[in-house]
């Protein structure tokens, strides 16, 4: 079974266009649960159910998507790249252990969820297309009838797989840092599971300078002893799923 990851947006011939080029048999619709108002949230919700009409209306006895049996709808914030990265994530993780093909277009949806599913998409050498639009419409009085800001798309860009890989870090430790502020090293080790003995301690100093390079821990020296903090950088990036 081949998935198509598509995102909501205020158009829907690029849609149509992205899931003509792949042919999925499941469609997943990314919403956004942090749309800027209630109005973009209503002409939104209006253009997915025009979508889905569309895909599964019959003209004259026709089916122009008869591949389309499921249309599903996955919620996310699409301002929080991180958790939209994550969530991206585990659903082609999913879809793949059910033995799926998956592919993403990034037409639709603004920017930030665009930039979470190019990511996702690359880092699980997942296919991904952008349909180009022929024409747009920049005011509802031009759009008229067709209430879409773009009317035609145009030839697909396929995007090449890059050789991007994400660098592993000590999620441990953040998450532990996610609850509390350690005093020393040494109570972070014991925190950890481990007895803090000098090679402990040492291995974990090292994982601690790193995540500072980072920008994800913050130490500070009050006498002999280390605080160790995390940074708000840090607590985005330990809710990552990779």
């Amino acid at each position: 079974m081949r998935t198509l990851i598509v995102s909501q947006g205020l158009e829907r011939t690029r849609t149509l266009a992205a899931i003509s080029i792949h042919a999925p048999n499941r469609i997943i619709i990314l919403r956004n649960t942090n749309d800027t108002s209630p109005q973009i949230t209503k002409e939104v919700a209006k253009h997915v159910d025009m979508l889905k009409k569309t895909i599964t209306k019959k003209t004259r006895g026709f089916n122009p998507y008869p591949f389309v049996f499921d249309i599903v709808e996955e919620k996310m914030d699409f301002f929080d790249i991180v958790g939209a990265y994550s969530h991206i994530s585990s659903i082609i993780k999913r879809e793949r252990e059910e033995g799926n093909e998956v592919f993403c277009d990034i037409s639709a949806g603004n920017k930030p969820i665009a930039l979470a599913m190019f990511l996702a998409c690359q880092m699980h050498k997942v296919p991904v297309t952008y349909c180009k639009a022929a024409r747009y419409l920049t005011s509802k009085k031009t759009r008229g009838e067709h209430d879409e800001i773009a009317l035609s798309a145009k030839e697909p860009l396929f995007f090449p797989q890059l050789p991007l890989c994400i660098e592993p870090i000590a999620i441990d430790i953040l998450n532990a840092l996610t609850i509390k502020r350690f005093d020393s090293i040494s109570d972070l080790v014991r925190e950890l599971g481990m007895f803090p003995g000098k090679a402990e301690i040492l291995s974990i100093s090292r994982k601690i300078d790193k995540l500072v390079e980072l920008g994800y821990v913050k130490t500070k020296r009050i006498g002999k002893r280390k605080t160790i903090e995390i940074t708000e950088q840090g607590r985005q990036v330990s809710r990552l799923i990779i």
